[in-house]
């Protein structure tokens, strides 16, 4: 990552460095919950809303928007005991396909990296806070003048394979970030509408209706295509041989 195709940084004051401890102690009490079932978010930036934050070759790069490509879905893992000093609660940023967080790199200009995500323990340098809404800035947890970066290349813009990496503050598009959730549904049968389909002790059952619960909002692709989504779950055989679209005539949009 070249380094010179930034401006110089605007430093903030020294005391944003301060070192940032981690409290292990009861986190959401959605982190027990497998990553398949969690709902995903598109992240993207301001310098090119057509590139998507994915994994490829086993790097964090920027590639072409594409709904159907896992790897281009984002888990936002909220840790409300590790904050930065400005007291904002830090995140994890967890990839749907690989189970692999974004993690800081080495030094500024450089890329950042991939490692296993622990849940139970996150390391600070998986961490991350953000500044803004909308498009807004995503900061080091423990380093908050360190901003996640679209490196600009040879040909001064963001593109397709655009490698992202760590800078100093330039006040430029390429630093900008949003998320975007994917739409998801919850499924209900005609018989009892307050009842949703969910997944409870590795069976598929129906329970009463919870926005809040995250086992009930599916995503429609995976439900119907995907047999990974069920790989760990104990369907009965009555179940698998029934259409779904028999037995749950309602697809109800879950709104962001």
């Amino acid at each position: 990552m070249d380094p010179h195709h930034h401006n110089a940084p605007r430093h903030r004051n020294a005391s944003q460095t301060a070192a940032v401890a981690v409290h292990h102690v009861s986190h959401q009490t959605t982190h027990h919950i497998p990553i398949d079932y969690k709902p995903a978010v598109r992240f993207y930036t301001k310098a090119n809303k057509d590139l998507s934050l994915t994994i490829r070759d086993g790097k964090v790069t920027l590639a072409l928007d594409n709904p159907s490509d896992h790897h281009q879905h984002w888990i936002i893992e909220t840790f409300e005991t590790v904050k930065d000093v400005f007291g904002i609660p830090s995140f994890a940023l967890v990839n749907k396909a690989t189970g692999q967080a974004i993690k800081h790199s080495t030094s500024p200009g450089q890329p950042i990296q991939l490692v296993e995500f622990n849940p139970d323990k996150p390391d600070v340098s998986v961490l991350w806070t953000k500044d803004g809404v909308g498009f807004h800035v995503v900061r080091l947890v423990n380093n908050t003048r360190i901003r996640l970066d679209a490196c600009i290349g040879e040909h001064g813009g963001v593109e397709d394979g655009t490698t992202v990496g760590l800078w100093a503050w330039t006040e430029k598009a390429n630093q900008m970030w949003a998320t975007t959730p994917f739409s998801g549904v919850r499924f209900y049968t005609k018989a009892n509408r307050d009842y949703s389909l969910t997944i409870r002790d590795g069976k598929v059952v129906l329970a009463p209706t919870n926005p809040s619960d995250l086992y009930q909002v599916h995503d429609l692709v995976d439900f119907f295509f995907s047999s990974k989504r069920f790989k760990s779950v104990d369907l009965p055989k009555r179940f698998i041989s029934v259409d779904l679209y028999t037995l749950f005539e309602f697809l109800v949009p879950i709104d962001p």
